[in-house]
């Protein structure tokens, strides 16, 4: 369906039957497409726009929940870029806050098993140049990780989910938000994050796209959260024989436990990804301003 239909046929009938799933007198929910612990994802027709988007309705939050989720969509809407999803509007109806956003029609990121190297770094540079971005406006997305990541129908990555988004900087001692698979080892310890906290997920989903596993699994939460900070990752070399040196060890280096071990900056990354990237990725990078990374020697 193209997402900017002139006739809202099934969403009419819906608005007639169903005022109740009017919101805002504006938008007209059809079908439930996600649910999750703080909410449901509908899609919904924009009577104003005419077009048919996403829409996120949280479940009724502490007052500094909902407080922070709305200061960081507000954040959001001034983000344009071609691999974050793009944001629209944000509202409240019967004091429950709901954002709407475009609606991604392609697959998640799947990473049941190895995927080529190849394409794998090609995901990995469209987060990047997506993080980047993010980083070089002060914030962390915080929340990196396979569910958050959708390709659309062109194949083009969009990272999802701002929902967390947070200033660099930022230390959350007395909260542990994210999810703990991807999360770096000074999140869990309340201090201050940069970056690197970032490209620490990148780390844990490069590992996994390339092996078709994590590098921490664990029976419970304490365990992971005791294996990402003491525990060394499997060596990816070893895991995955076959896979380029330079790659591994990169990968290794994200995963590093102290930050300043790790590259500091997605363009750093970036740099060291540069010669595996496809023409179109790497043309991509030059134009967001990585000229620098394609000198030779």
């Amino acid at each position: 369906m193209d997402p900017h239909i002139t006739t809202p046929d099934l969403f009419g009938a819906l608005r007639r039957d169903r005022p109740d799933m009017l919101l805002a007198n504006r938008y007209a929910l059809g079908a439930c497409l996600g649910e999750g612990r703080l909410g449901t994802v509908h899609a919904a027709f924009d009577l104003q726009t005419r077009r048919v988007v996403a829409l996120r309705l949280l479940n009724a939050v502490h007052e500094e929940d909902a407080f922070r989720f709305q200061q960081s969509f507000r954040v959001a809407l001034t983000l344009k870029h071609p691999h974050l999803l793009e944001i629209y509007d944000y509202s409240l109806t019967a004091g429950r806050p709901f954002f709407t956003m475009d609606l991604v029609r392609g697959e998640t990121l799947q990473t049941g098993q190895p995927m080529p190297e190849a394409l794998a770094v090609n995901v990995a540079a469209q987060l990047l140049l997506a993080l980047d971005y993010l980083h070089a406006r002060g914030l962390l997305h915080r929340d990196l990780k396979p569910d958050n990541l959708r390709f659309t129908t062109d194949g083009t990555l969009k990272l999802l989910d701002f929902g967390m988004l947070d200033p660099i900087g930022v230390a959350h001692a007395d909260q542990i938000s994210g999810t703990l698979a991807y999360m770096a080892p000074e999140v869990f310890q309340g201090r201050p994050l940069s970056a690197t906290a970032d490209l620490y997920a990148v780390g844990v989903l490069l590992y996994q796209l390339l092996c078709g596993e994590l590098p921490f699994v664990a029976e419970s939460s304490h365990e992971l959260i005791d294996a990402h900070l003491r525990r060394s990752p499997p060596d990816l070399a070893a895991r995955c024989p076959g896979l380029s040196p330079a790659l591994a060890d990169l990968v290794m280096r994200l995963l590093a436990k102290n930050p300043s071990a790790r590259p500091q900056r997605a363009g750093d990354v970036l740099r060291e990804l540069m010669p595996a990237l496809s023409p179109a990725i790497a043309q991509e990078a030059e134009r967001q301003g990585y000229s620098y990374l394609l000198t030779t020697g």
